[in-house]
C-alpha cells in the first residue's frame, strides 16, 4: 500500500467512525471565543472543546474507534496500551464498557491526577520507563508474548481515524454558519490528533493552514520534522505532560505531518501557564496544558491572520490541582489586564 493510499483510507475511515462512534462520545461544541476575537481583526476564533469530552479528552475517538472495529470484525481480545494518562483513560473506559481486560503501561513520571482517575476503572497499571515512549515500546513487546492486542496512543492507522472524527466535526459545525476553518491550531504530542484532523479538514479544505502546538521544553515532533527524520532528544518538565517524550521510530504520523502540516509554534512554560489562565478566569473552564497549547499559540500568533476564521483544538481537561492552585495564585489579581486590556 502506497502511503497516499493509508491517507486515503484513514480519512475514508474517519468518516465511517463518526457513525461508529457517536452513539457512545459526545459530539463536542465549538464555541465561538469574543475575547480571542478581536485579536483577530475582522475574523472569528472558535475553540472545539475536547476538554468537555468523555474521558476528559479527544483520546476516546480513536480508542472507541480501535475497540469497536475489533468488536465488528470478531477479534475482540485482552488489550494492552501505554500512555501518560488520557490515552490509558480511554482505553480504560472502553474495556470497562466493552468488558474486555486491560492492562496500561505508564511512564514513572505520570501525574497523580491522571493516576487517580485511571485508579476508578478495574484495570491492571503498571509503571515502565522514564519516556512515553519507552513505555510504548515495552507495552508493545508485552502485548506480542502474551498475544494481546495493543493499543497505540497515535501510532495505528484505525486510531488516527478515530481522531479524524474531531476534524470532520469541526467542518460540520463551521458549515452550519456558512464558514470554513482559514487556520487550525492543534496540539502535537505523537501526533495522532493532528494527523487525523489535518487529514480530514484538507480532504475538504486544501488551502487550510494546519499548525502544530508543542512546548519549548519537549518539541519532538517539530524537531524531528526540521531534521527530516524522528530525532531521539531529552525533554523537559512541561505543564503539557500530554504533548511530552518521544516518538516511536516508525510512527506513521511523522510522514503525515510532514505533509500535511505548515509550521509549528514552540510555547514557554510561562505562555501555556498563561493560556490556562485565560481559560480558568475568562472562559470558568478547565484545561490541561496541552489542552491550553493553541489558546497559547493563537495569542503569540494572531496577528498572522487577519479576518480568517481561525479554531483552536481544547485537547483535555485533566490539570493538576497543584498546577491549578500554583495558575490560580499567580493570575487570579493581574490576568484580565496583562492581555485583553492592553490589547
Amino acid at each position: 500500500m502506497t502511503m497516499q493510499n493509508m491517507y486515503n483510507d484513514i480519512v475514508s475511515g474517519g468518516l465511517k467512525a463518526v457513525e461508529r462512534i457517536s452513539p457512545f462520545c459526545y459530539r463536542t461544541p465549538l464555541v465561538k471565543d469574543h475575547a480571542m476575537t478581536r485579536l483577530a481583526h475582522g475574523g472569528s476564533v472558535y475553540m472545539k472543546c475536547e476538554n468537555f469530552q468523555l474521558t476528559g479528552s479527544f483520546k476516546i475517538r480513536g480508542v472507541l474507534n480501535t475497540v469497536l472495529t475489533m468488536t465488528d470484525t470478531g477479534t475482540a481480545k485482552p488489550v494492552i496500551t501505554s500512555s501518560t494518562g488520557n490515552h490509558a483513560a480511554a482505553v480504560a473506559w472502553a474495556a470497562q464498557k466493552f468488558g474486555l481486560d486491560a492492562t496500561v503501561y505508564l511512564p514513572e513520571h505520570t501525574s497523580e491526577t491522571k493516576l487517580n482517575y485511571l485508579q476508578q476503572y478495574s484495570i491492571n497499571i503498571k509503571m515502565h520507563g522514564h519516556d512515553c515512549v519507552e513505555s510504548e515500546l515495552f507495552a508493545r513487546k508485552r502485548a506480542a508474548a502474551a498475544h494481546a492486542r495493543y493499543i497505540p496512543p497515535y501510532n495505528d492507522p484505525v486510531l488516527i481515524a478515530g481522531q479524524a472524527t474531531a476534524g470532520f466535526e469541526v467542518m460540520y459545525q463551521l458549515h452550519d454558519q456558512d464558514l470554513r476553518p482559514d487556520v487550525l491550531y492543534c496540539p502535537v504530542g505523537g501526533g495522532g490528533l493532528i494527523s487525523g484532523t489535518a487529514l480530514a479538514v484538507k480532504s475538504q479544505y486544501p488551502d487550510t493552514v494546519i499548525i502544530g502546538c508543542q512546548p519549548v521544553n519537549s518539541p519532538v515532533m517539530a524537531e524531528s520534522v526540521k531534521a527530516g527524520c524522528i530525532v531521539n532528544m531529552k525533554s523537559h518538565p512541561t505543564l503539557s505532560d500530554g504533548t511530552a517524550g518521544g516518538i516511536e521510530p516508525d510512527s506513521i504520523t511523522f510522514p503525515i505531518i510532514q505533509e500535511y502540516v505548515d509550521g509549528f509554534v514552540l510555547l514557554s512554560e510561562q505562555e501555556i501557564e498563561k493560556a490556562v489562565a485565560y481559560c480558568v478566569f475568562e472562559k470558568a473552564m478547565l484545561v490541561e496544558g496541552a489542552g491550553a497549547l493553541c489558546v497559547a499559540a493563537y495569542m503569540k500568533t494572531a496577528h498572522q491572520w487577519p479576518g480568517k476564521t481561525a479554531v483552536l483544538m481544547l485537547s483535555g481537561a485533566k490539570l493538576g490541582a497543584d498546577a491549578l492552585r500554583r495558575i490560580s495564585e499567580r493570575y487570579q489579581h493581574q490576568y484580565k489586564a496583562s492581555y485583553f486590556q492592553a490589547h
